[in-house]
This record gives C-alpha cells, structure tokens and sequence, in this order.
C-alpha cells in the first residue's frame, strides 16, 4: 500500500482542492492513463517514530479496504521528503447545501426517507473498518451520476495528521466515542438538509446539556410529527453530549432504522 520510493513524477498536479491542518489536496492527474484523481500532500515531520509511521500506515489500509458503492478509492500512496502521499480516485459530485443543491427539495428525485438511508448507509461503510470521518457536514456528501448520493469526504487528511500526532492504538479513530459522535453529526447534516438551514443553536459538542436538547427536541418535533422517529434522530444527536451515545456506531442506528421500519412513519 505504502511505497517508500516518492511516485509524484508519475502525476500532474493542478489547481488545490481543499486543505487543511497539515495537509492540502489537489485535482491532478494521472500522466500514463489520463484519468482523473486527487492528490492528498499531509506533511510529516523529520524525526518521526516508527511506531507513528506504522500508525499512518495502519489508517491507510482501512481506506484501502473500502469497496462500498460510491465511496472514494485509495489508488495509491507513499512517503516523500517531509511528506505522505495518497491518490483518491471519487466520482464527481456536488456537495449538499441547504440552500442551492438539498436533495429535501427535489422530491421528483429523492424521497426523504431515502436521503437519510442513503448517507446513513455511507457512514456505516466507513465504520465497518473503524473509520471516523471526524468532520461530517452536508458538503461530506454530494449526488453525483444518476442521482445517487455519494460520499465525497471520507475524512483520510485529518485521520492521517492525528495518526502522526497520536503514536499509540488508542487513537481517535478507533474510538466508540467518536463513532457516536459521527452519528450525531450524520443526524444534524440530515436535520439541517430538511429545515434547509442550521438549528440556530451554539456549535454541538460535549458542552451540551439537557437544555440544549430540550430545545432541539422541540424544534424539529415540528419535521418529525411521528414520536418514533422524532425519538430516533434524537438518540442519535446524543452522541454530542453530556451522555453516553445510544448508538455505538452507524450500524448500531441502520439497524434500528431497519427494525422499525422507521422509513415508513416518514411523512
């Protein structure tokens, strides 16, 4: 997965595509085939330990290992002079605004409750391999070919620059906390989609307390009329705060969706 031999010759790197702490990516492209790709560049510094080379490694494979519908492919990677590489090769797709391009408001093309299937699904495909995304917002998504939903930010940056900042096996992206908290936000992204705006509230994090949640509940009891699904979106927005997250992970939430039948209460 990962050559020690710097492969950037073998690409064109073009205008940036985002960045970040530590890391910028770039649309690029393959010079032997032609075909389009995303250069990720995430910085490493000189003097690094082995056991944190090894960890940046280790995240790499699980990337490497997804194969789910319209998630990103690793094509590539390795470590340059100051610096590790990896090539993502994704679907084009637009990200999801509440505003400019919310699948809530195209209903010719997309029934709700299959929005919310759709990205939860995609979510659970990263947690299949313990993968946080760490920063889930509406632009994580995009539709992209045929109207299908894609995941466009799997979150490989972030997940590398603190595999270099955290040398030990406890680290963020192998903790249950933080697979809770990426339900949470998959629950926000949804409410925010569907009330085509934010919750007007202070940012959702472990600061929150019963308040903060007594008023969420009472605002989007007005898009959730059902008490069950009112009820599940509210167990997953408990990932953010003060309690214990009441789903574990994003197939902890898909199983409750499918058990029951949440999609048929959706109105």
């Amino acid at each position: 997965m990962v050559e020690l031999k710097d492969q950037s010759s073998l690409y064109e790197l073009n205008e940036s595509a985002g960045s970040g702490p530590g890391y910028e990516i770039f649309h690029a492209r393959e010079k032997s085939t032609g075909a389009s790709c995303y250069f990720h560049r995430i910085a490493v510094e000189k003097g690094l330990k082995e056991t944190e080379i090894q960890s940046a490694i280790a995240v790499l494979r699980r990337y490497g290992q997804l194969t789910y519908a319209r998630t990103p492919r690793l094509g590539d990677a390795w470590m340059g002079d100051g610096f590790m590489a990896a090539i993502e090769y994704k679907a084009d797709a637009r990200p999801l605004d509440p505003q400019n391009n919310n699948p809530f408001l195209m209903p010719n093309a997309f029934a709700p409750h299959k929005v919310a299937e759709a990205t939860l699904a995609l979510l659970c495909s990263l947690h299949f391999y313990g993968i946080v995304n760490g920063n889930l917002t509406t632009a994580s998504y995009g539709v992209g070919p045929l109207n299908k939903i894609h995941l466009i930010d799997t979150g490989i940056d972030r997940s590398l620059v603190n595999s270099f900042n955290k040398a030990n096996d406890d680290m963020f992206m192998l903790s249950t906390n933080l697979l809770g908290h990426d339900v949470a936000q998959w629950a926000l992204m949804v409410i925010t989609l569907m009330m085509r705006g934010s919750l007007n509230e202070s940012q959702l994090d472990d600061k929150w307390d019963e308040i903060h949640f007594q008023r969420v509940r009472e605002r989007i009891s007005r898009i959730f009329p059902r008490q069950e699904l009112l009820q599940f979106f509210m167990d997953c927005l408990t990932g953010f705060g003060v309690n214990d997250p009441k789903f574990d992970s994003a197939t902890d939430a898909m199983r409750k969706w499918y058990d029951q039948e949440l999609w048929r209460m959706w109105e």
